[in-house]
């Protein structure tokens, strides 16, 4: 082969390993935007985010450009005979293959997966438990409990198919209740109450269908009430506010003093 020719396969060479590099660019780009699209538009998780995921990435965009170079360069091994267009689309092809033997060997199956299914459990730091997460088919399924990092209870909330269901209770540092609803489809469904860190209820709210409805009260932490007003479907009936002395107030900042 003359040196003119080899010149020009070198540089043909060259052009392909690149064009096989922002073809990979290209799909990898598309793949996060659709993802992305999903997840935020439509609200569809297409991965769940978990150690498989983060090794397939991995893989994909440090392994794959260059397992797509050998490849296209494999296919292309005689990179004279091909026009520009041909090559690139060779490339293209190749970098699809890999992407596709990448994502069969090393994507958890979201159905069998044990990743998926069954309890998990969290540390922190200090080797205390922090939560357990009972999963079902990727998704929060059953009784999701937590812990403060002293050792004491947390939270507990029952799930349903990833979906807030039934009753959620949360607890202050100190071990005192801190907040108690009831969810329904992921919706507040029923009486919220919150109190402070003392032990004295701060305000009790009921909701329907993730609306407030009804009654709604705060208090002062001297107990005295704060606030009172009544709702029909979300919407604000009528409310009075109350100072820490209990006298009627016009304005909630008038009421906080």
């Amino acid at each position: 082969m003359s040196e003119e020719n080899k010149k020009t396969t070198r540089a043909a060479k060259l052009s392909g390993l690149l064009s096989g590099l922002g073809a990979w660019a290209l799909l990898s780009l598309v793949s996060v935007l659709v993802g992305v699209f999903f997840a935020q538009v439509l609200g569809i998780g297409i991965l769940e985010i978990d150690i498989g995921l983060i090794v397939f990435m991995v893989l994909l965009f440090l392994l794959g450009p260059v397992l797509a170079v050998f490849v296209g360069r494999f296919i292309n091994f005689r990179w004279e005979s091909y026009t520009n267009s041909k090559k690139y689309l060779l490339n293209i092809i190749s970098s699809l293959l890999v992407l596709a033997v990448l994502f069969i060997l090393v994507k958890p199956n979201s159905k069998n997966s044990d990743k998926d299914n069954g309890l998990k459990t969290f540390w922190y730091k200090n080797g205390q438990m922090k939560n357990q997460v009972n999963f079902k088919n990727g998704k929060m399924d059953g009784l999701v409990k937590g812990w403060h990092e002293n050792g004491n209870k947390k939270l507990e909330k029952n799930f349903k198919d990833g979906k807030k269901d039934g009753s959620a209770v949360m607890w202050h540092e100190n071990g005192q209740k801190m907040e108690e609803i009831m969810f329904k489809n992921d919706q507040k469904d029923g009486l919220e109450t919150q109190w402070y860190e003392n032990g004295q209820k701060k305000f009790e709210i009921n909701y329907k269908d993730g609306k407030i409805d009804g009654l709604a009260v705060t208090w002062h932490e001297n107990e005295q009430k704060k606030w009172e007003a009544i709702f029909k479907d979300g919407e604000k009936i009528s409310e009075k506010f109350l100072n820490s002395k209990g006298e009627p107030v016009d304005s909630e900042e008038e009421a906080r003093k």
